[in-house]
């Protein structure tokens, strides 16, 4: 989906994920994820078990207790929205940066 408001596209893209970290979102993981978002424009929004929180904010992330195995909805909103959400997917299920 995408809004056009004179030159700018804001786009929202939604997929989900399996966390492939074995000890599931723990400190270093969510830190180096809300890093991984830093480089995008997009707001980026994790979501598991009914609860929703911003990627940027590594305090919100560890409270939702994330398990390995888990699947996470991830959702950005902006001009690089489905590029963020691509980055995000990567980096849950490999561990790796895009």
């Amino acid at each position: 989906m995408s809004f056009s408001g004179g030159e700018m596209t804001i786009s929202v893209a939604r997929s989900s994920a399996i966390v492939g970290f074995t000890a599931g979102l723990h400190l270093r993981v969510v830190t180096a994820l809300s890093r991984l978002v830093a480089d995008f424009e997009s707001d980026v929004v994790l979501g598991w078990q009914g609860k929703q929180v911003d990627v940027r904010n590594v305090v919100s992330m560890l409270t939702l207790a994330v398990d390995y195995g888990a699947e996470v909805e991830i959702q950005a909103t902006g001009r690089d929205a489905l590029e963020t959400v691509d980055a995000v997917i990567s980096f849950l299920i490999t561990g790796h940066q895009y």
